[in-house]
């Protein structure tokens, strides 16, 4: 029996796969005290080296694994990869801040900021895509018999490819590869 694979789901897994090797933020510093002022900014910081990076990768490598072996529950790993990107958008996971003081030296003022990149935003759509076409790839084509009030099956599927068609299709034989349902 042919398997049947979510081609859709899986394109998305390795591009939120790849987004997180991509860079997730910028971080930037400004420091001002007693007339002298400095500032930082680091570049992309790859979503590799923070922690909700991470985790998301661990995410879509399981979400990568479900969707090659078409799990039903496959969509809810892009919920979670969405909920991951959009709190680090966001700022859920506590990065940035600022502070100001005052001494007998002088004020100063310091402040921190994390700004998302392109790599995280990418992260972001493919994990809606990839929920959405999981989602929607287990309510056209699940590949289990599908079980009417009176315990008869409504619908058959083609031993070969997994073509679903309806009960008084049996015996003739299937469009797409020709086998006998």
């Amino acid at each position: 029996m042919k398997k049947n694979i979510n081609y859709f789901a899986v394109a998305m897994a390795v591009i939120t796969i790849i987004s997180v090797f991509l860079p997730w933020a910028e971080a930037s510093s400004n420091v001002s005290f007693g007339g002298y002022s400095g500032s930082y900014h680091s570049g992309g910081i790859s979503g590799f080296l923070v922690g909700p990076g991470i985790i998301g990768l661990i995410v879509a490598i399981i979400g990568l694994i479900m969707a090659f072996n078409c799990v039903k529950w496959t969509f809810v790993i892009g919920i979670l990869n969405f909920l991951i990107g959009i709190g680090y958008i966001l700022g859920w996971f506590n990065a940035g801040g600022s502070v100001s003081y005052n001494s007998n030296f002088g004020s100063g003022h310091a402040s921190a900021s994390v700004n998302p990149m392109f790599g995280l935003f990418l992260f972001v759509i493919a994990s809606v895509l990839f929920g959405i076409g999981s989602f929607t790839y287990l309510n056209n084509n699940i590949n289990v018999s599908e079980i009417n009030n009176t315990g008869l099956s409504e619908n058959i599927f083609c031993s070969e490819c997994g073509k679903k068609y309806s009960s008084s299709s049996r015996g003739e034989f299937c469009e797409e590869c020709g086998k006998k349902l």
